[in-house]
């Protein structure tokens, strides 16, 4: 997949490999320069002629334009690499920061926001094989005679959902069977922290009811209430502060059936909100994580994104609030 990245970043921004390739020969040429004008002095001569490599002395290294040309292709290549990074501050006082990144969403640092159904179903034989939930669940670390994934995470979600609180979230006319079992239904953007131990870590996952699930493995949201739980979540979020500083968010709910949405379109969507409501989030970063796959076949445009969200961070929203 990294070399898919690599190649798909070399193709489409040749351009500006070239002009890359240009700018650092112009800084090659300087170097050679400098360095040349060094060497030929008695004393950085007498030792860069008795110290070597490959019965190379260090003098010929270091006068070899061979060095420099390779040089200037390698740092090249690593500013087209470097263009699937993103990471800038919103200019709007709260020392708030957008991050965009691009790979496995459990590797970034934060609460983890993980999309989940309405009925916080944990089952695979519900919730099927695809969904980022289901990947967590397989990477649940559990020590010998523990129970299963499934079970500590249905657990988990279930001692939540018992306290108080949660009583408010049930739609209390509504039950909903799958599989022969019977669950409650809560209300869309409800959320339940848990912590479970992913890979040999303990995590912070933050589970978002977005989805309704309608039959196995086929989640089905609308556009209209995808984007009314994004803002649901940013207001929980306000509401319940912890000792997270950063929440890592996938571009969710863009794999359930009924979302005429683009991926690219939700994507912005979360960004936009998040500069909207830093002010008052208790965060110190929102990290936007991108599924490598959805670069890859385009359905994610991580270069309009990224502009996007400078933008964002370079002229925030609230510039235009009318002061009383």
């Amino acid at each position: 997949m990294r070399l898919k990245i690599f190649l798909k970043n070399f193709v489409a921004f040749r351009k500006a490999f070239a002009k890359s390739v240009v700018i650092y020969a112009g800084a090659a040429v300087a170097a050679h320069e400098v360095i040349q004008w060094i060497i030929d002095s008695p004393s950085a001569n007498e030792f860069c002629q008795n110290c070597g490599f490959l019965g190379i002395s260090l003098y010929d290294y270091l006068n070899s334009p061979w060095l420099y040309l390779i040089a200037v292709v390698i740092l090249s290549l690593v500013t087209q690499i470097g263009f699937t990074r993103f990471s800038e501050k919103i200019r709007n006082g709260t020392n708030c920061e957008i991050e965009i990144s691009m790979n496995d969403i459990f590797r970034n640092k934060g609460q983890i926001l993980i999309p989940c159904n309405n009925i916080f179903a944990s089952d695979s034989s519900i919730i099927g094989n695809s969904s980022i939930q289901a990947q967590m669940t397989k990477r649940i670390h559990q020590g010998k005679n523990s129970p299963s994934p499934e079970s500590c995470i249905a657990d988990k979600i279930s001692q939540k959902l018992a306290l108080p609180e949660y009583a408010q979230c049930e739609v209390s006319d509504k039950l909903r069977t799958l599989n022969g079992r019977e669950f409650k239904v809560y209300e869309y953007g409800t959320l339940v922290p848990i912590t479970v131990n992913i890979d040999k870590k303990e995590r912070d996952i933050l589970l978002l009811a977005m989805s309704e699930i309608t039959s196995p493995g086929v989640p089905v949201v609308d556009r209209a209430t995808l984007l009314n739980n994004i803002d649901k979540m940013w207001n929980y979020i306000a509401a319940h502060h912890t000792d997270n500083d950063t929440i890592v968010v996938p571009v969710m709910g863009t794999g359930a059936a009924r979302t005429p949405m683009e991926k690219q379109l939700v994507a912005r969507y979360i960004l936009y909100s998040f500069a909207e409501n830093s002010h008052r989030l208790g965060l110190r970063k929102l990290i936007l994580s991108v599924y490598p796959e959805d670069y890859v076949n385009n359905s994610i445009n991580l270069k309009e994104l990224k502009e996007y969200a400078s933008f964002l961070c370079r002229f925030p929203n609230s510039d235009f609030k009318i002061m009383d």
